[in-house]
């Protein structure tokens, strides 16, 4: 995908120790391991110069846009949903659990995408999904607004709401890609 690429930065900034040591100690304890079977806990206790050789392991897969096989493998398991009928397998939620390292470059990707949606306002200042400080609170208030101001100058206001199921898994993959090019995020 290199080739698409027109004056984009080769790397997202790297990290460095004083970020690892700080998405580490917000990780919660009590989330259950990955295969690797290394816990939040002892991610918590590594001296500093373990902290400096996991740095340079996380900068040189964010310099070759790379992302470690062992990451990529997760534990399934399937948690029963509420109030559901468990002789149903759609009744069942999956759960991956996947590598406390890969959870680390996880967040560490996601901070330079938020950062990087963030600079170029690439996100409307009316979506509010996916958007620190903000929630479907902030939405409803909105709609709610736009009723009252329709309702006090005469006026109709429509509403068209729309819940896709299961999004994610009907994503064009080579559009979002695509996307992501044209919006100039690092690969």
């Amino acid at each position: 995908m290199r080739f698409l690429r027109r004056n984009i930065p080769d790397t997202p900034p790297l990290t460095s120790p004083t970020e690892i040591c700080c998405v580490i100690s917000k990780l919660d304890n009590k989330k259950a391991p990955g295969q690797d079977q290394i816990k939040n806990i002892a991610l918590k206790s590594l001296p500093i110069n373990s902290i400096t050789h996991l740095t340079k392991i996380i900068n040189k897969c964010l310099q070759l846009s790379h992302l470690p096989k062992p990451w990529k493998y997760a534990i399934i398991t399937m948690l029963p949903k509420p109030g559901k009928d468990l002789k149903h397998p759609i009744n069942f939620r999956p759960i991956s659990l996947i590598s406390s390292i890969a959870k680390i470059y996880e967040k560490i990707l996601l901070a330079r995408i938020e950062k990087h949606t963030f600079d170029n306002r690439i996100i409307p200042d009316f979506q509010h999904g996916f958007r620190k400080e903000t929630s479907t609170c902030h939405q409803l208030l909105r709609a709610a607004n736009k009723i009252i101001y329709g309702f006090n100058h005469i006026k109709t206001t429509g509403g068209l709401l729309l819940d896709v199921e299961k999004a994610f898994d009907r994503l064009w993959h080579n559009g979002l890609l695509y996307k992501l090019i044209q919006l100039q995020y690092p690969v």
